[in-house]
């Protein structure tokens, strides 16, 4: 004998079973709405003891400078103390963080330094590399 409220049938645990699905669905749906929401990519540029410039992008520039400094970044700063962060400004999108990476670094030392100086508003980096917001 079955007790009663320990009986499922075949639909009632279908219908339980799409509940939790859907649940969850949900639950996933509203992670990566704020994972989208949340992700905003920065340009930053670190000093390094010898003096060298090194142009990265993060979500959080805070944390990627900690993990730099721990060894935990970059190959190309394993080795090299880092002294600070010298510029960071907010893009937005990956792609638009990854244009301006990618022309930050085909610029010369002493650009670098005199972008670092100036230290320009979003605008102001983004006519300077002739890029534009996606």
């Amino acid at each position: 004998m079955i007790p009663i409220g320990e009986y499922s049938s075949p639909l009632s645990s279908a219908i339980v079973s799409m509940q939790a699905t859907s649940k969850e669905a949900e639950m996933q749906a509203g992670k990566e709405a704020k994972k989208k929401a949340k992700t905003c990519w920065s340009l930053y540029l670190l000093r390094r003891e010898d003096g060298a410039i090194y142009t990265g992008i993060s979500t959080n520039v805070e944390r990627r400078f900690k993990e730099h400094t721990a060894g935990r970044g970059s190959r190309a700063l394993r080795g090299k103390p880092l002294i600070a962060i010298e510029y960071s400004v907010v893009l937005g999108s990956r792609s638009l963080a990854s244009q301006a990476e990618h022309r930050v670094k085909k610029l010369t030392k002493p650009a670098k330094e005199s972008l670092i100086k100036r230290a320009p508003s979003l605008d102001e980096l983004l006519a300077f590399l002739d890029l534009a917001i996606d």
